[in-house]
């Protein structure tokens, strides 16, 4: 339940958010938010994380579509007190379905909506949106918790090794 409602809450949030920049803003426009810091920006991204792989739609559909196929793979060796993990799992999911929703329903473009910009002294992130920030932080809990040994390694149901002999 931790991880469909993670993945749900998300999901809206990143497609509310991204409703409301299509409606409010003009592509490229830019308000500051926290002067020098993070602006407001509607920016049409038509390659993957960073703006690589520009017009290679069709393959980040793909990869979208692996990467959940993955995770549904790597829940299913999630213990069911673990949810530290499955919402981890479900922030991936949310942002992962929310991107490629964006692919799926922009037209020709097959583009992800991106209207977060962040900057840091003389230092730029590319922009960015909620999808985005929740599979980095999923990404970010479940390291940190296979460091820790908490979380399965292998898929398997038990969340341990796999028996040896």
């Amino acid at each position: 339940m931790a991880t469909v409602l993670s993945a749900a809450l998300v999901f809206a949030a990143d497609q509310l958010t991204k409703l409301w920049i299509r409606s409010a803003f003009v592509e490229q426009e830019l308000r500051p938010l926290i002067r020098g810091v993070l602006n407001l920006t509607y920016v049409r991204n038509r390659g993957g994380v960073f703006g690589i792989l520009q017009e290679r739609q069709i393959f980040f559909i793909a990869l979208s579509v692996a990467a959940i196929a993955a995770l549904g793979w790597f829940y299913r060796g999630i213990p069911r007190q673990n949810r530290v993990c499955r919402v981890a799992v479900g922030l991936i999911l949310g942002g992962a379905l929310g991107n490629l929703s964006d692919r799926l329903i922009s037209g020709r473009d097959r583009c992800v909506i991106d209207w977060l910009d962040l900057h840091w002294g003389p230092y730029h992130w590319p922009s960015f949106n909620i999808a985005d920030s929740a599979i980095s932080l999923g990404v970010a809990v479940l390291l940190y918790a296979l460091l820790l040994g908490a979380a399965p390694a292998h898929g398997g149901r038990d969340g341990g090794a796999p028996p040896s002999g």
